[in-house]
């Protein structure tokens, strides 16, 4: 939901609320003194309540905000995630534990996830690059320089899940 989305529900909610206050006001004034003290119970009870929203609409803007943000950083934490397993993964398909436990087509498989969560929209900036470092460590066999790449997007993923 979008700041402008939740300003228009806040807005509905609102006047639903304000409505439903002052027919309830003008029942009870009815009942207690007549149409002319039902009519002021109304404004009072209704105008109170349009005045509680408008003044809380501010506090209401600044949570939905803070909540689009929170799902920002979480999308972008959870890809973080996602891209240091599909590197993890084409990392043991290159490196085998065991000679021809990785066939050529499943370690292709691996290399095509890989490299398309690492283009991923949305994936911050220092594990985009991290990534692509660790990607092209791999696809060039070798170990050492592979396993301190992988390490090194690992810290950029910490990096990244830590700042909360």
């Amino acid at each position: 939901m979008t700041p402008h989305d939740a300003a228009r529900a806040h807005i509905r909610n609102t006047t639903l609320i304000s409505v439903a206050t002052g027919v309830a006001g003008a029942a009870v004034g009815v009942a207690a003194g007549g149409w002319h003290y039902g009519l002021a119970v109304a404004a009072t009870t209704g105008g109170g309540a349009l005045l509680g929203g408008y003044l809380a609409h501010h506090r209401a803007a600044q949570v939905a905000t803070a909540v689009e943000c929170a799902t920002a950083l979480g999308y972008a934490t959870g890809l973080a995630h996602g891209v240091l397993a599909a590197v993890s993964n084409y990392e043991a398909a290159v490196f085998p534990a065991s000679p021809g436990g990785v066939t050529e087509d499943e370690r292709a498989a691996r290399r095509t996830i890989a490299y398309r969560l690492a283009a991923a929209d949305g994936l911050p900036r220092p594990v985009r690059v991290a990534a692509a470092d660790a990607l092209a460590a791999l696809d060039e066999g070798g170990e050492l320089t592979s396993a301190a790449a992988v390490q090194r997007l690992f810290a950029a993923v910490h990096r990244q899940t830590s700042r909360r």
